[in-house]
This record gives C-alpha cells, structure tokens and sequence, in this order.
C-alpha cells in the first residue's frame, strides 16, 4: 500500500505499489470489505477524491481519473486528468505525493535526486496543476525528496529528506517562488529559505507525507498537521503556536509510513506505507495499513514557548504526575554539497549541547509545563525529551529565533565532555542499531545502500574505522555513492569508542 482516501461517507479507496486500487467498505467495523476497483497501474503512489467523491490517481505516467459509471464498486473508465507536467522513469525523479486543491486542482511534490546531467524540467520541485488538468506551475523549487501537504486553511508544506546539500530532514512552509538548499535542483541560484523547523535525522530518518488534523474535540490538537517517517513514527505539528514545534510518541505503527488520510465517518486516521530500497528499512514489516485512534488518555502538546532560560509547553489535558526530562539537547548544522551534516556547537566545534536542567514546574493547574534550565541560544535543532504520565516524548523546536551566544560567553564543557569508560563490544552495538548504521551495511555479506562491514575489522585499523565514520566521504568505496553522512558530533566520544570497538571485533561471515 502506498496511500489512502476517503470518501464523505467514509468507504476507503488504497493503492498499491502494484498498480491496483482497492475499494474498502466498513473499514472501521468489524469486517471490513474489500474489492478490486482499478488495476493496471505503473507503481501508484497516491490517491485523491474530492468532496464531490471524485477519485483521482497519480502513478508514474499521469494522474488518472476514475469513474464507476454503473455503480458496481468497479472503475469503466481510465481518463488522463493531466500529463502536463515533466515525468521520467528514474527511480528517484518520479512524483512523491499529490494533494487535491480547493479550487479543483492538485499540488504536485517531485523527486530531485536523478544523478544523471540532463536537465529535467521539474525536478526537485512542487508543482501546481491546474483545475482543467492542461496548466502546471512551479510553486517552488531545490528540493531533494520532497512530499507535499496542506493545511485545513491552504497553507503548503512540505517535507524533504537529509542527502546532499540538505544537513537533516527538514519541514518547509511552502510559498511562491522559495528556492530551497537542494543544488542539482535549482533552477535559480539564491539564498535559501529557512526551513519551519528541522527533525534530528535519527528521530525522522526519511521525511514522507502529511495530513491535516481536524481542529475539533475528537482530537483536541488544535489547528495542526501529522507527518509521517519512513521509520514508522507520526509527527504532529501544531500551526497556531508562539514557537514552532512538533512532536512525537516514540513508538512507531511498525512498518514505513508514507501517506494516509482521516475517515470523515469515524474521525480516526490511516496510515499506509511501503518500504522499496536498498536502504533497509529498521521497521518490524516492509509495509503495512495501520488505523491511529484520537485519545483523550494521553497528554498532548498544543502550544510552545521558547527562551534563552525558560521553556513553557501547553497539554491538551491536566498531567497525572511528575514530568521527567529525558534529555534536552541542542546543536547546529551546516548546508554544504557532502552528506547530511556534522552537529555543532555554539562555538563552531563539533558536538551537541546537553542543557541543564535546573527546576521543573506547572501552571494552568497542571496542564502547562515550565522548565528552568541553562542558557539555550539560537539553535538549528533543539530536541527535548520528556517522560510524560509514564510514556516517552520527544518535541522538535525551531531554534533559530534566540539570540545567538555572545563571544564572551563561556559554556560549561561538562555540558559536552563525558568521562570515557572501557569500550565494550555490547555497548557499540547498541550505538550500531541506534545510530542507523543497520539501515545501510549488513553483517552478512548482503550488499545494501553501503558496502557490508563482515569481517571489516580485519580490513581496517582502529584509525581508519574512525575516519571512516567521521569523514565518510574522504575514501568511497568501488562501487558506492557519497551516500553516508558524517557522525562528526553526533556520537559521543564514548560512543565513538564502543563503535569501533564493536566494528574492530566483527569477523568475516
């Protein structure tokens, strides 16, 4: 399955990476009903119908209404609502998403990351169809592997993936004319919009797409979006806030989320997704449906406030007991042609900032947490973990409206140096599935995204094992792309020791 959409009375309609469309009755009854209703496709992607219940398709070739004239749950008729824009058959410059406009059009997200030199005319970019299908516009391009969303109220965002000239995944507000950091996608070289808010690449590995969440008491969010992860995890974004955030539950639906849509019937929301690359995804399933219910139980942000020493965040409920912070970190990225980026410190060095916490209270009668903590500056990514009414969270704030550290500022090195222990081959393992690493270079042999490290540590020293992973694009292995990103500041030094000792320890297989 690769998305999912309803219609006013709540019968969904999901494709497949197969090429078939489903038609499914009772979803959210006991039994639900499913039945073929269009098949013959080229790797669909997505799926639209509009309020008049038109059902409209997007696959490699064109996006295709589809009509059952006779009403026997079956699709007559196949007709090419557009093939106005630039499509392609290279894997990554196909179209990742569509979203149905208001005015009866489409926004339309492409890929950019075809490594071939001839131009293509709307690569990396989003798309605007218009209502009569003949007319395509580019509402913004530069972008790498884009997924495209709307609010309830119109606004376009859209996700991309980290890759080169994009140092994490980030979240764009989408306006006329932005040119985004992406440079084999651009058409018109100029500064880059800052995007509404970075994601730590291990917490939202591969952006995918979005969904609007209705601002009623069914979900008690607010005016918001959910954003899904290639990873599994649902990320909410509320709009209407004093500092932009998102957040997350840290458990996942357990299968690659692309695309869903919430049944108008029953107010509850389903999410598709399927993993197709040889980059492995670290899902329990390669894809899966999964059906989200709204829950008053569970505490829910709505509302953040960001400052130098104090950060305020608003639930949807009362809190039922002591909040404990997990961690709260902050670091900066840098956008350059290499892969992802290192993290940063205030100063320029290589690293991650662990604020202090110094007092933790509650207002609102105890649904707005406050929390004191060591002086936080402007910031590319800050990411604060909490554990609330007994459940890990993780909120994502956009950092960059604090006031930059001043030059006689002198921050503490315990909040970035640890004591090194021994390092211990259980403990780099765990930094190896933690970190990633397993998504892309198997222990066996298997040939994946990167080159498989079985039996590396009797190839390469202790030195060559840690530039490797600190500059994984000074040496490339035959065969490979610069596809890895520098964990220059991103694992500790003692993570960084128990790597290398687990990788020095991995015999052939």
């Amino acid at each position: 399955p690769t998305d999912i959409a309803f219609t006013t009375l709540g019968v969904g309609y999901l494709t497949s990476y197969d090429g078939d469309v489903w038609r499914i009755a009772n979803i959210d009854g006991a039994e639900a009903e499913w039945k073929r209703f269009a098949t013959g496709f080229n790797e669909l992607t997505n799926i639209e119908i509009g309020d008049d219940n038109e059902i409209f398709v997007l696959d490699r070739n064109q996006i295709t209404q589809l009509v059952d004239i006779n009403d026997d749950g079956c699709a007559d008729q196949y007709k090419c609502f557009s093939n106005a824009y630039i499509q392609t058959s290279h894997t990554r410059d196909f179209s990742m998403s569509m979203v149905r406009t208001k005015n009866g059009g489409f926004l339309i997200a492409k890929g950019g990351i075809n490594t071939s030199k001839t131009e293509v005319g709307h690569r990396g970019s989003i798309l605007r169809v218009s209502a009569n299908g003949k007319d395509v516009e580019i509402i913004a391009d530069g972008l790498r592997m884009p997924y495209v969303g709307q609010s309830a109220d119109g606004q376009i965002f859209a996700s991309d993936q980290q890759g080169h000239y994009v140092p994490s995944t980030p979240i764009f507000q989408i306006r006329q004319g932005d040119v985004y950091g992406h440079i084999p996608s651009q058409r018109k070289l100029k500064p880059s919009p800052k995007p509404y808010l970075w994601f730590p690449y291990l917490s939202n590995r591969s952006g995918a797409g979005f969904v609007a969440v209705p601002n009623d008491q069914t979900w008690n969010q607010g005016e918001s979006l959910c954003h899904f992860s290639w990873n599994g995890r649902l990320f909410f974004i509320p709009l209407k806030t004093k500092t932009k955030f998102a957040w997350s539950y840290l458990e996942t639906l357990g299968f690659p989320c692309l695309n869903g849509a919430i049944n108008p019937k029953s107010k509850m929301m389903y999410v598709t997704g399927v993993g197709t690359s040889s980059y492995r995804y670290t899902t329990k399933s390669m894809w899966g449906l999964g059906e989200v219910k709204p829950s008053a139980e569970k505490a829910q942000p709505v509302f953040s406030d960001l400052s130098k020493k104090v950060t305020q965040i608003a639930f949807s409920r009362k809190l039922r007991g002591p909040v404990k912070v997990v961690s709260f970190k902050a670091w900066n990225i840098k956008l350059t042609k290499s892969y992802g980026s290192p993290h940063f410190l205030w100063n320029g060095e290589a690293g991650e900032h662990r604020i202090s916490i110094n007092k933790i209270r509650t207002e609102a009668g105890g649904a707005s947490l406050l929390i004191d903590h060591s002086p936080l500056f402007s910031s590319d990514v800050i990411c604060l973990r909490l554990e609330v009414d007994g459940e890990l969270m993780e909120l994502y704030f956009q950092g960059k409206g604090l006031e930059p550290m001043p030059k006689a500022y002198n921050f503490s090195k315990d909040e970035v140096v640890e004591a090194l222990k021994r390092p211990n081959v259980k403990r780099g393992s765990a930094v190896f599935k933690a970190k990633g690493c397993v998504a892309c270079h198997s222990l066996t042999g298997i040939k994946l995204t990167g080159p498989s490290l079985s039996g590396v540590g009797t190839r390469l020293n202790d030195a060559a094992l840690k530039e490797s992973i600190l500059f994984p694009n000074k040496i490339i292995t035959k065969g490979f792309e610069a596809n890895m990103p520098s964990f220059r500041g991103v694992v500790s030094e003692q993570e960084l020791s128990d790597l290398i000792f687990y990788l020095s320890s991995l015999k052939k297989k």
